[in-house]
């Protein structure tokens, strides 16, 4: 936030209507009136700060009573932020010239800089009543509101000075800075935006609108000023990490892949970057680099749910069940009660053949969810597999109920019907069973095997040959076709 101050215009009549006085003290009125002049040139041609200040101090020594020393000096001590010596001196200067706009906005600077917010609003809003076209009052006004937190007077009187002064960068972004305040962050994207392109050069201006453009969910303005503010500073780890979610929302994988792998080096204690580092590894086909940064976001925050079943998919992709087994063991533990915790963990289960945890987990689904047909046969085919295979066929024929379409189950009953020797039964079921899945290469060797009991081999090897076709590591499919070739 920063105020403005006001110069004093100098009064020349009051200068000489103390004539006497100057004549008095050793100076006369030209000599006084010349080295006022001078000392107002020190600032406003030479910016000469320091020096005007001297003089206007030599000047208040040899007339302390004079209206424009006192204002000058009192003006010069606020801009040197020398408050408590500037406020004294703006006072007098305002019991001798009241209700002078200029002398009332340096003093309310003054009173501001020690924290005299009260007297500080009332000087401003002083002013506003005898110029309401003064931008000053209106910008420091509104300064005052936000540092009180009052967000909705500040945009009031804000827009007033905005509606005075458009061009003005710094109206804009405490007008942005109250917005985002109150959490309208499409209005406060918008004025930060105004400032930034009334001031490219500035990179604090861009990057309020970016991540002001982010809170908004406006994706492709928040990268404009993110992007312009990474160009003045990419050292910024923030900014860094900002634009690269902005590149993910929009699509921009490798972009954003970029700048996660930059962030991550500068901050590889981060964990929800390390996280975002192995969502992008993980979506352009990084399976192990995407695994390494999520067990380093487990590091970090062994707690990380998120990562932590991240990670268990792709270990479960890669063919690590054992892994994955453990991700989904420690995650059901700290969600006993989250479903799909539940399940993945059983999936994972069944693959390190952990049967009896998987079949428990899978059964209390179906007591739960007696409808839920994909889980009801995952049951089903894991009874199978061991042994308990009366109340596999109960669960498979349950399955057939709702999906009468279902390739598993009338495998699975084909299967049962084939160790029984009804061989033409098994034969429909199992035919079903590739129609309705033609990609099963188990159900393509289990008809192969049954059209081998019935002696139709050139049949069966059709079969078996469709098997290894869809699956060339399916080892009992390669036996069963080399045993069939060899008859």
């Amino acid at each position: 936030m920063k105020l403005r101050n006001v110069w004093i215009l100098l009064t020349v009549a009051a200068s000489f209507a103390m004539a006497a006085l100057g004549t008095a003290q050793g100076m006369s009125e030209k000599e006084f009136h010349d080295s006022v002049a001078k000392a107002v040139a020190l600032f406003t041609e030479s910016n000469d700060v320091p020096g005007a200040t001297a003089s206007f101090e030599a000047l208040y020594k040899e007339r302390p009573e004079d209206v424009d020393v006192l204002a000058w000096l009192g003006f010069l001590y606020v801009k040197a932020e020398k408050y408590q010596e500037s406020v004294p001196l703006l006072e007098k200067a305002n019991s001798k010239r009241a209700n002078d706009p200029a002398i009332l906005n340096n003093l309310g600077n003054g009173y501001l800089g020690i924290g005299n917010l009260q007297k500080s609003y009332e000087s401003f809003a002083k002013v506003a009543s005898l110029d309401p076209k003064m931008f000053d009052a209106w910008y420091n006004l509104a300064v005052i509101h936000m540092r009180r937190k009052e967000y909705p007077k500040s945009i009031e009187a804000g827009l007033k000075a905005a509606d005075l002064r458009p061009s003005d960068p710094f109206t804009q972004v405490n007008l942005g800075a109250c917005y985002e305040a109150q959490k309208q962050y499409a209005q406060a994207a918008s004025r930060y935006a105004r400032a930034s392109d009334l001031r490219r050069e500035s990179r604090p201006f861009a990057r309020n609108a970016g991540f002001a453009y982010a809170n908004a969910g406006s994706t492709k303005e928040a990268i404009v000023y993110l992007e312009r503010a990474y160009a003045s500073d990419s050292d910024d780890t923030e900014l860094i990490v900002a634009l690269g979610n902005a590149y993910l929302k929009a699509g921009r994988k490798a972009d954003a892949g970029r700048l996660y792998e930059q962030a991550v080096k500068r901050m590889p204690d981060n964990s929800r970057l390390w996280y975002n580092v192995a969502c992008v590894r993980r979506d352009s086909g990084d399976t192990a680099g995407a695994v390494e940064a999520f067990k380093r976001s487990l590091d970090i925050d062994p707690m990380d749910l998120q990562a932590m079943h991240s990670i268990g998919l792709l270990q479960y992709e890669m063919g690590d069940y054992e892994a994955a087994k453990t991700s989904f063991s420690k995650l059901n533990g700290l969600k006993p009660g989250n479903r799909e915790a539940k399940l993945n963990l059983a999936a994972a289960c069944a693959k390190t053949k952990d049967y009896e945890t998987a079949i428990e987990i899978w059964k209390e689904v179906v007591r739960a969810e007696p409808n839920n047909v994909p889980v009801r046969t995952w049951l089903a085919q894991s009874l199978w597999v061991t042994g308990e295979e009366d109340n596999a066929l109960y669960h498979y024929r349950e399955v057939l109920k709702q999906d009468p379409k279902n390739s598993a189950a009338h495998m699975g009953i084909g299967v049962d019907l084939l160790q029984r020797d009804k061989l033409a039964e098994a034969e429909k079921e199992l035919r079903l069973a590739v129609q309705l899945d033609r990609s099963s290469a188990v159900a393509w060797n289990n008809l192969s095997s049954v059209l081998a009991r019935l002696n139709r081999v050139p049949e069966a090897i059709k079969a078996a040959e469709q098997a290894v076709k869809l699956d060339p590591n399916f080892k009992e499919a390669q036996e069963q076709l080399q045993r069939l070739r060899g008859l």
